[in-house]
C-alpha cells in the first residue's frame, strides 16, 4: 500500500485549529494576568469585613458587582470594561442601639422587566430582615421576621424561602410570596404568607436550597443542631399541597413540610439539589445522597423514611478526635458530587 507523504487538507486544518486553540488558551490562561483594578469596601460609619457566609456576585451583563459584608451593608459597584465608575452603599435602616450582622450572600433577581435588584438578609438581635435593594442603592422593599435567618434566602420567580431560628431548639421555614395580583406600589413585593415547623418536633433549621420541577418550587432543608456540629438531624422537603391552587399559594395550607429522612448528622451547609436528588454535607465530615426515586416514594406515601443511598465519611486522623466534628461544607465538593451522581 502506497502512503502519500503529503498531509491532507483535513490534517492541515486540524493542525491550524490546534495551534489557534493553544494560542487562545494561553492568552486566556496566562500565568501573569493583567491587573485591572481593586476596591476597598469602605464603610466609614461602621466596622465591617467579608466573613463566612458573605459573597460577591456580578450581574449578567457584568456592569454591576455586588457584595455583602458582616455588618449588613450592601456594596454595589458599577464598572466599565476597564475601570470602576462608582460605588453605592446601602445600609439597613438603623434604629437606636441596632447592631446588624449578615451571613447572607447577595442574590440577583429579575422582576420580569429590564430592571434587576438584589435580595439579601440581615440579623438584628432576635429578629431578621430580608431586603430588596435596587442597583442605585435605594430600598425596594423589606420584610421583617422573628428569629435569626440562617444563610442566604432561596429565591424563585414565585417566592423567597428563608430558614429562621428563634432559639437553639426552634426553627421555621417561611415563604415570602411575590404578590402578582397587586396593581399598585405593592406589585412584586413579597408577603410573608406561610411559616412551617419541622414535623419531627422542634428543631433549628439550616439554610434552604431550591430546585424547580414541573413548574413547582421544591425546597430542601435540614436540621442544624449546634450550628451544624450536632449529632442528630432530619431532612425535609417543602412541597406544594393539594390546596396550593385553591389558596393561590397563600397560607400554611398551601404547603407541606415533608419529612424525607432521619440521619444522625446535622447539616453544615445548605443541601445540594442535582436533578431532584439531594446531597447533604454534615457534621463529622459526613456526606449523604438521596436518589430521586427514593424521595418520590416518600412524597407519594409509599415509604415514610429513606436512608441515604450513598454516604461517606472523610478520613480523619485518629489522634485528633475533634477533627471528626468539623463540618464538611458541600459547596467545596459540588463538582465531585455532581460527577458521583452520574456514575
Amino acid at each position: 500500500m502506497k502512503i502519500d507523504p503529503r498531509p491532507s487538507k483535513v490534517v492541515l486544518l486540524l493542525t491550524l485549529w490546534s495551534l489557534w486553540l493553544c494560542t487562545y488558551c494561553h492568552a486566556q490562561l496566562s500565568p501573569q494576568p493583567r491587573f485591572l483594578w481593586s476596591l476597598n469596601l469602605d464603610d466609614t460609619n461602621q466596622s465591617h469585613s467579608l466573613k463566612k457566609g458573605n459573597g460577591v456576585v456580578a450581574s449578567q451583563d457584568g456592569v454591576h458587582i455586588v457584595a455583602t459584608t458582616s455588618n449588613g451593608s450592601l456594596h454595589i459597584v458599577r464598572r466599565s470594561n476597564l475601570c470602576l465608575l462608582e460605588t453605592t452603599i446601602f445600609r439597613p435602616p438603623i434604629a437606636t442601639g441596632s447592631i446588624f450582622q449578615c451571613s447572607s450572600k447577595p442574590v440577583l433577581v429579575h422582576d420580569g422587566t429590564s430592571n434587576a435588584y438584589v435580595v439579601y438578609s440581615v440579623v438584628k438581635g432576635n429578629e431578621s430582615a430580608v431586603f430588596g435593594v435596587n442597583f442605585d442603592g435605594s430600598l425596594k422593599w423589606q420584610v421583617i421576621v422573628d428569629g435569626q435567618i440562617i444563610g442566604t434566602p432561596a429565591v424563585s420567580n414565585k417566592a423567597i424561602y428563608i430558614s429562621h431560628n428563634v432559639d437553639s431548639t426552634t426553627g421555621y421555614l417561611s415563604v415570602l410570596l411575590f404578590d402578582s395580583e397587586q396593581n399598585d406600589d405593592r406589585a412584586g413585593v413579597p408577603v410573608l404568607t406561610a411559616t412551617l415547623a419541622p414535623t419531627q418536633g422542634n428543631a433549628p433549621l439550616g439554610p434552604p436550597s431550591l430546585d424547580l420541577e414541573s413548574g413547582h418550587d421544591i425546597v430542601a432543608v435540614a436540621e442544624w443542631w449546634d450550628q451544624g456540629y450536632g449529632s442528630k438531624g432530619n431532612l425535609y422537603l417543602l412541597v406544594y399541597s393539594e390546596e396550593y391552587n385553591r389558596f393561590s399559594g397563600r397560607g400554611n395550607e398551601s404547603y407541606t413540610m415533608q419529612h424525607i429522612s432521619s440521619w444522625p448528622f446535622s447539616a453544615s451547609a445548605r443541601p445540594l439539589v442535582v436533578d431532584s436528588s439531594i446531597w447533604l454535607g454534615a457534621s463529622g465530615a459526613n456526606i449523604g445522597g438521596w436518589q430521586q426515586k427514593d424521595i418520590s416514594k416518600v412524597l407519594t406515601g409509599e415509604r415514610e423514611n429513606v436512608n441515604p443511598k450513598w454516604d461517606l465519611q472523610l478520613d480523619t486522623k485518629t489522634s485528633d478526635a475533634g477533627q471528626r466534628r468539623f463540618p464538611f461544607f458541600i459547596p467545596c465538593f459540588q463538582v465531585a458530587v455532581c460527577h458521583l451522581h452520574f456514575l
